[in-house]
């Protein structure tokens, strides 16, 4: 089977990012496909929402169920000395933060983007992309069919694995923090808080939070060459945990999978093109510990979705706007990543911290 669509825009990545794009695209007016090598549904950081988002989803028109999130209410810090901080967000203007089965999301958002006219291709490979006669064209191809698209604008929405087919980029990082994170049942509802738990540690530091379902998202994060090998990075995890969560020490259990992930800070040098253009972690990522990720995912989303009819007609003057934008939000982050960062200065000699000194 063969597929032919002409589209204003065609989305190259079918995340949280590639799927709230499409939709304020197709609300917005634009005929939208949807590109995705993947059928989702594989693990992803990124479950601890801020309560901004919450205004995001209103505009996108979805609501969740006790299923896909819960809300948390607050944080728990131990930061910069052995004293535990507490942080509600009872006087919030946009309420409880949101702790999201990130799977679910994803197919709600892509669904949401295929409910609104976007045509959505899962488990489809890129095999050809190239400029031609004021459109691109774009071959995609999966077990069941071979397509082919033309559209005026793409937006590369590949989240940390960046899309290098139209221009072979290069990123500067600024850290090499990975993340080793577990996702278990919680052995008593009683027990739980609902707060997402932030603790400094002797190389890294530890973070955790409450899911849907009963269950609980463990993650040590630390520098790539201090990651422990193999079985050890288990328990390496609970070592970590135990002392911020309490209560008698349950072990290792037998066949827990370990996801071990990318959470590096990055930017992109060249952010767009002649009608392409790169969004969310695609042009650039930030620190977990900020919990401003998928938030500055939104605002990003939110600014080039403004700014597509420009885009389309005067390409040359979105591309300094964009990264403009982009450069003065990163810039803006660092400073606040580094006064973070030194406030912690109980293992100030260890390598982990050591690397984020002054001198950092």
């Amino acid at each position: 089977m063969t597929l032919r669509n002409i589209f204003d825009i065609a989305i190259i990545g079918g995340g949280l990012c590639g799927s709230t794009t499409a939709v304020l695209l197709q609300k917005a007016g634009y005929a939208t496909a949807v590109i995705e090598k993947t059928a989702l549904g594989f693990f992803k950081q990124g479950e601890s929402l801020s309560p901004q988002c919450k205004s995001f989803f209103h505009v996108l028109g979805v609501s969740f169920d006790s299923t896909e999130a819960i809300e948390y209410y607050g944080i728990d810090s131990t930061w910069g000395s052995n004293e535990a901080n507490s942080s509600s967000f009872i006087f919030n203007a946009y309420g409880n933060g949101l702790a999201v089965d990130r799977d679910k999301l994803e197919k709600k958002l892509i669904g949401e983007a295929a409910k609104n006219g976007a045509v959505v291709r899962l488990s489809s490979e890129i095999k050809e992309i190239l400029y031609s006669n004021g459109s691109w064209e774009i071959k995609t191809e999966n077990k069941k069919e071979i397509g082919y698209l033309r559209a005026k604008l793409i937006v590369i929405a590949t989240g940390r694995n960046s899309f290098q087919r139209l221009n072979r980029c290069s990123h500067a990082y600024h850290d090499s923090l990975m993340a080793l994170t577990m996702v278990i049942g919680h052995p008593s509802r009683s027990l739980i808080k609902n707060f997402l738990t932030i603790s400094a540690a002797d190389n890294g530091w530890l973070y955790s939070n409450h899911l849907p379902g009963n269950r609980m998202i463990l993650s040590f994060f630390t520098d790539s060459d201090m990651v422990p090998n193999a079985r050890p990075r288990l328990k390496h995890l609970f070592e970590q945990a135990h002392p911020a969560h309490g209560g008698p020490d349950p072990g290792v259990p037998e066949g827990q999978k370990l996801f071990v992930s990318n959470a590096r800070t990055s930017w992109t040098e060249v952010q767009s093109g002649s009608f392409w253009v790169r969004a969310g972690d695609s042009a650039y990522t930030i620190d977990p510990l900020s919990g401003q990720g998928i938030l500055k995912n939104f605002e990003m989303t939110h600014f080039l979705v403004e700014h597509i009819r420009s885009f389309l007609d005067n390409h040359q003057k979105i591309h300094q706007d964009y990264f403009s934008y982009n450069h003065h939000h990163f810039m803006a982050y660092l400073s606040e990543q580094k006064k973070v960062y030194q406030l912690e200065q109980r293992w100030a000699k260890n390598p982990f911290w050591d690397r984020r000194s002054l001198s950092w």
